[in-house]
Parts: C-alpha cells; structure tokens; sequence
C-alpha cells in the first residue's frame, strides 16, 4: 500500500501542477473532462497462468483531454492530447487483486459522420497491483513479479455528441501491464475489454475542426539515442542484466502534430550469450550484438514526443528474430537535447525499459 500512497501523491501533484500551468494559456476554453469504464477478462499463451483468472476485469478512469491549437488540414478533426488516473480489478482477486495508475494519452481522430466521431486514443503511464509475486506468501502469481509497472492502454472509440457539451462513447480497448522483464515473473497482464464512457466539454462553442490551414515545413531532422535498461534472466532470483541500446534516427513533420521515418538499432544484450540449455534445446551460436532497421511514428505536443517503433533484427537473428515494438515518451530539454523512455515488447510480452538521452545533428 506504501507504493500506490506514492504513486497516487506524485499523480496528484503532476496532474495538478499541469493544470495550474495550462489554465494560465486558456487550458478550459479547449478542455474536456470525462469517465471511461472497462469490461473485460485478462488473457494468456501460458496454460500455468490460466487458473490465475478467478474474475472479470474491469477498472474505471477519471480524465481531461485538451484539443490541440492546430491541426494540418483544413476542416479535419482535432487530435486531443490529455492524461487520467485508473482503478479497478485486475480479475484475479485472489492472486493480483486491484490495480490503480495514471497515464497521459493522444487521441487520434478516424473519421467523422455526422454526429458520430471515431477515434483511437493511445496512451502509456505507471500502473501499480495489489499482490505481486512472492515465493513465500503469493508464489502462484506467475504474472507479475513487482508492484509498480508501466502501463499502455489503446482504446477505439466511437463518441456520439448529445448535444455541444455532452458525449458519449463505446468501443474497444486493451490494456498491459508489465515491469519490462526487470523482475521476474514478467508474464504481464493483457486486458482486452469493452469500454464506454461519458465526456464534458467545458466551452460549447469550441472548435472540433480546424478553420487555418498553414504549410507544414516537412524537412527531415537526425538524432542519435543511447540508453540503457535492466532484465532478470533465465529464472525467478536470477542475476540481473544491463542491456545497452543505440539508434541513429531520421524523421520529417507529416502533420503539426505527426513525424514518420525510420532508423537503425543497435542492442548489446548481455543475456543473449547466457548458457541457457535449459530452455533452448540445442547450443545456439549467438553474441551479444544485434542490429537491425524499425519504421518510427511519432505524435508531437510541444516539448513532448510518444514514438511508436516497429523493427526487425538484421545481426545476429538467432538470438530473437521476432519482430519487435517499442512504444514511450521522449521530452526535449533543449533544441539540441532530449531524454526519453522506451518499453519493448516481443508480440505484446514486455522485454525491457530503458531510459536515455538523444542529441539532434540535424
């Protein structure tokens, strides 16, 4: 309970002073306020994690989400950028018990009909359980082995305007949360669930479409990145691992809001060489080095960057040749420097966080 007295302290404080700041700049004459609620049931590959499930899943949010000042195309949907806090039950009362969290989020306009507006909020933050792993009082939780987590959440949402103030949504969403493979277990909870909710619109006659179409400067920019993260390998009580991660990345602006582009990784992963012949039947001819390319999206709001990636590894494929994604938040400190923090992931299984700078030589 000490850590989600903590989480919910720093939540409240973050979220607080945001809003301080932003209704200084005219943050109610662009603000929503909202509720979601999520019903759903935790899924698993694993048959041992199976009897785990003892419920439904379902967790509640409370949020506020700010249309963005601009928008690239003339008489298109406004993206919104926002951030909530969540709470509910995990569906394992016995096992993992409640969850509670907070994230920021972007909210991506699909199409439009009339009175009907779909969209597709992404969002990413810190999620905190209950009753984690522990080898002597909760040793069947095989999911996960900490109490603090990151949390990413997508939701497709279909909102109906009952009138200038009042919305109402329905659709889909998924939800996982896992420590990044730093302790093991490290299964992760994958919550897909139905979803509605209702929101509020402070100013009725604020703007959902933009009026100024301006010409977006689409010139492309480099950066290079370095970070650093840490895994527990092969077993539960195992030694942990520091992995290194390199990038060299080039992007142009598609939007205000969105750059496109792509890069080249670079990961010296010290469990790769790890003599694990107790899982892999066979010797594998492995280093630690692996390389490869990913295509990069990344949705901008001032200072603030939350990058999508996707790669594949071109060296040293036999360590892990699956294809991977890493999602996360970056923030520029200056024109030049930024800092950033990445979850990757292996077909939704959480592998590593890391944590790193990037400098801009171009």
């Amino acid at each position: 309970m000490k850590g989600l007295k903590q989480l919910i302290l720093y939540c409240t404080v973050s979220l607080a002073s945001t809003i301080s700041v932003q209704a200084q700049q005219g943050f109610l004459s662009r603000s929503s306020f909202g509720g979601q609620f999520h019903y759903g049931s935790f899924i698993t590959s694993e048959p041992k994690a199976v009897y785990v499930r003892d419920s439904y899943s379902y967790f509640g949010e409370l949020y506020f989400q700010q249309q963005a000042p601009k928008a690239a195309r003339l008489n298109r949907p406004i993206p919104h950028w926002g951030a909530g806090l969540f709470v509910g039950h995990t569906g394992s009362k016995k096992y993992i018990g409640k969850m509670a969290g907070a994230f920021s989020f972007i909210n991506l306009p699909l199409f439009r009909i009339q009175r009907l507006q779909s969209n597709l909020r992404l969002g990413a933050g810190l999620g905190w359980i209950e009753k984690p792993y522990h080898k002597e009082t909760n040793h069947k939780n095989v999911l996960i082995g900490t109490a603090i987590n990151g949390y990413i959440n997508a939701l497709w949402q279909n909102e109906v305007a009952l009138n200038n103030r009042i919305f109402l949504n329905a659709g889909l969403s998924f939800s996982h949360l896992s420590n990044g493979a730093s302790t093991l277990p490290n299964l992760g909870l994958n919550i897909p669930a139905f979803s509605f909710g209702l929101r509020y619109k402070v100013n009725p006659t604020g703007n959902t479409l933009s009026k100024v179409q301006e010409p977006v400067k689409q010139q492309w920019t480099a950066n290079v990145y370095t970070s650093v993260g840490v895994k527990q390998v092969p077993w539960i009580g195992s030694d942990r691992y520091v992995v290194n991660v390199a990038n060299v990345e080039a992007a142009k602006p598609v939007s205000y809001r969105s750059r496109l582009g792509g890069g080249v990784f670079l990961f010296y992963d010290r469990t790769f060489k790890l003599d694990q012949s107790d899982i892999y039947p066979f010797k594998r001819n492995v280093s630690n080095v692996q390389a490869g390319i990913y295509a990069l999206y990344e949705f901008r709001a001032g200072r603030v960057g939350l990058p999508i990636q996707v790669g594949v590894p071109l060296l040293n494929k036999e360590a892990n040749e699956q294809v991977f994604q890493q999602v996360g938040i970056r923030y520029s400190v200056t024109s030049k420097w930024s800092g950033q923090v990445l979850l990757k992931t292996y077909g939704g299984r959480a592998d590593l966080i890391h944590l790193g700078v990037g400098y801009k030589i171009r």
